[in-house]
């Protein structure tokens, strides 16, 4: 079995609020509705700070910023096979 607090993991990470994932998983945090735009012009969010916690998240955060970005081009150019 493992076990871990925000006390360990301020030990082992030096994350000052025992934050291994970015912002704090507490139901707050959802009902932000964070996505790839934070509604500053330019700046796009990914990882898991954009989506959902975990590996599996940050993947999604960053597929979902690219799409933001990317917009029609991305599924376009995806389908197409082109990079």
């Amino acid at each position: 079995h493992e076990l871990s607090t925000p006390l360990s993991t301020l030990t082992f990470t030096a994350h000052p609020q025992g934050q291994i994932y970015g912002l704090s998983q507490v139901p707050r945090r959802f009902l932000l509705r964070l996505g790839p735009r934070p509604g500053l012009p330019g700046l796009y969010l990914s990882g898991s700070d954009a989506c959902v916690s975990g590996v599996a998240g940050a993947a999604m955060g960053g597929v979902m910023a690219a799409a933001a970005m990317l917009g029609p081009r991305l599924i376009r150019n995806w389908t197409q096979g082109i990079s």
